[in-house]
Order: structure tokens, then sequence, then C-alpha cells
């Protein structure tokens, strides 16, 4: 099992240093409101073409806490150590439970 560990400056530099980082809408989200099958996504890293969404209808808080979140997802894409890892989104939720912690004091 893999060590819960916080976000690095060095981390989000790597990150950001090949990933294009875009605030836009998440259109689904509307229906997500409506019907319990679809679920609301904050944020989404698409791997493949190097590219972070992040969901810019949501408050300040939350925003950071999807930005460390899907920075993360990143870091462990490049690391590529939770491949085949059953838990993949509760083990970056911890992550990002603890950086944000780190960073701000407190729990969102």
């Amino acid at each position: 099992m893999t060590i819960i560990k916080s976000l690095t400056l060095k981390d989000v530099i790597e990150t950001l240093s090949i990933y294009n980082i875009e605030h836009c809408r998440f259109p689904h989200n509307y229906m997500a409101k409506f019907v319990d099958e679809i679920p609301t996504i904050t944020g989404m890293v698409l791997d493949d073409r190097k590219l972070i969404m992040i969901d810019n209808e949501q408050g300040q808080e939350e925003t950071k806490e999807t930005v460390i979140h899907e920075l993360l997802h990143c870091k462990h894409y490049k690391l590529g150590d939770l491949k085949g890892y059953a838990n993949i989104e509760r083990y970056v939720e911890k992550e990002t439970s603890l950086t944000y912690k780190l960073l701000y004091g407190h729990k969102l």
C-alpha cells in the first residue's frame, strides 16, 4: 500500500510545466441536480491530452480543493504508482484532505 503524502511545490511545478489547466463549465452538472444517476464532477484530468479541467461554477474554496485533487491525479499518472489500485479515488481524496489541511489549516 502506498503512503499518503501531501502535494509538494515541486509536484505542482512539474505538473504545470506539461499540463494545461482550463476553467470551464461541466454542462452535465445541470442535469445532475435532477437525475440521481448522474454524478456532479468538479474537475477532471485528461492525461493523454495533458489537460486539467476545473468546473468554473463552484465556490473559491471548492475550486482550491479541486485543483489540489486534480494535481494529485497528475502526479500519480506521472509516477504510475496507482495503476491497478482498486481505490484510486479514495486514496487521492485522502491526499487532497491532507494537502488542503496543511495549506489552509483546516478541512473543507
